[in-house]
C-alpha cells in the first residue's frame, strides 16, 4: 500500500503542479496580452504625438515666418507712440508754415498797396512842385522854348531825392 499511496500522492501531486503550470501559463498568457495592448497603446500615443508635434512645428514656422523681422510689442508700442508725435509735430510744422505763407502774402500786398499810395504821393508832390514852378516861370524860359523839358529834370531831382 505504500507504493500504491505514494503513486496517489505524487499523482495528486502532479495534478497539483498541471493545474499550477495551468493557472500560471495563463497568468502568463494574460501578462503577455496586457502587455501587448499597453504597447500597442503606447505606439498609439507616440503616433499621436509625433503627429501633434508636426503640427505644432508647422504652426511654429508659420508664425516665425508670419513675424520674421518682427519687434517686440513694447519696442513696436513706443514706435508707434513716436510715429505718432512725430505725424503732429508735422502737421502743426505744415498748419504753422501755412499760417506763415498767408502772413507773408498779405504782408506783400500790404507792401504793395503802401509803395502804390507813396508813389501816388509822389506824384502829386512832384506835379504840385512841377505846377508852382511852373507858374513862377523860375527857370527863365524865353517865349517859344519849352519848358517841359526843364519840368521834366525837376521831376525827376524830386523823385530820386
Amino acid at each position: 500500500m505504500l507504493p500504491q499511496i505514494r503513486e496517489k500522492d505524487q499523482v495528486q501531486r502532479i495534478g497539483l503542479l498541471e493545474s499550477r503550470s495551468s493557472r500560471l501559463e495563463a497568468q502568463l498568457f494574460r501578462a503577455n496580452r496586457r502587455a501587448n495592448e499597453r504597447e500597442l497603446e503606447s505606439a498609439r500615443v507616440r503616433a499621436r504625438v509625433q503627429i501633434r508635434a508636426r503640427t505644432l512645428a508647422k504652426a511654429l514656422r508659420d508664425l516665425r515666418r508670419q513675424y520674421a523681422g518682427s519687434i517686440p510689442l513694447a519696442k513696436q508700442e513706443k514706435a508707434t507712440k513716436l510715429l505718432t508725435e512725430l505725424r503732429e509735430e508735422r502737421e502743426e510744422a505744415w498748419r504753422l508754415r501755412k499760417e506763415a505763407e498767408v502772413r507773408a502774402s498779405e504782408a506783400e500786398q500790404r507792401a504793395e498797396e503802401l509803395a502804390l499810395k507813396q508813389e501816388g504821393k509822389n506824384f502829386l508832390v512832384c506835379n504840385s512842385q512841377i505846377i508852382s514852378v511852373h507858374q513862377y516861370d523860375l527857370f527863365g524860359c524865353v517865349q517859344g522854348q519849352r519848358c517841359e523839358d526843364h519840368l521834366f529834370t525837376v521831376a525827376l531831382a524830386f523823385r530820386s531825392g
